[in-house]
């Protein structure tokens, strides 16, 4: 078993074009508008409870699941019995394979009684096909390599690193 830090594991994260950082649910609902069910992007959680989140296309709508990181594993679901993966690249890559095999990854809200959704990730949504602006990548790039706290202590004006440290959603 390989165990990553959540450090490198957002290195590797940073490098797919699916993933998008942090954009808003609505942001990223306009991504995925007008594209084929199956499309899909992995972006930062608007829940302080979790990292990631993935908003995907299914039955002509957009539908948004956390990622669940439990124990050093990744999942779409809280699934104490089930392994995960070890890390999110894996999970999502291993999604895309199941799904091209016609098997389905499932969605559920974490409201009692709601349904479950059939999901197929088919088509990642990559950011690369967008110009992004420089205040934006330089935020991405250096909201990837600096811990929160400790963007403070960076040698930039203060406007600067409040911006760095701006809750996006």
């Amino acid at each position: 078993m390989v165990v990553t830090s959540l450090t490198e594991e957002q290195k590797k994260l940073a490098k797919q074009g699916w993933y998008w950082g942090p954009i808003t649910p609505w942001e990223a609902e306009g991504k995925l508008a007008n594209v084929p069910d199956g499309s899909f992007l992995v972006r930062d959680s608007s829940d302080d409870r979790y990292l990631l989140s993935l908003s995907f296309q299914s039955h002509g709508k957009t539908l948004h699941t956390q990622i669940e990181h439990s124990n050093g594993r990744f999942s779409f679901l809280e699934q104490p019995n089930v392994e995960g993966h070890t890390s999110i690249v894996d999970l999502i890559e291993h999604s895309i394979r199941d799904s091209e095999n016609g098997a389905f990854c499932y969605s559920r809200s974490r409201l009692p009684g709601s349904a479950a959704y059939r999901v197929r990730l088919t088509n990642p949504v990559s950011r690369f096909m967008q110009v992004r602006s420089l205040q934006y990548l330089c935020r991405f790039v250096i909201r990837q390599y600096t811990r929160i706290d400790l963007i403070q202590k960076l040698p930039l004006p203060n406007k600067m690193k409040d911006y760095l440290q701006e809750k996006h959603y």
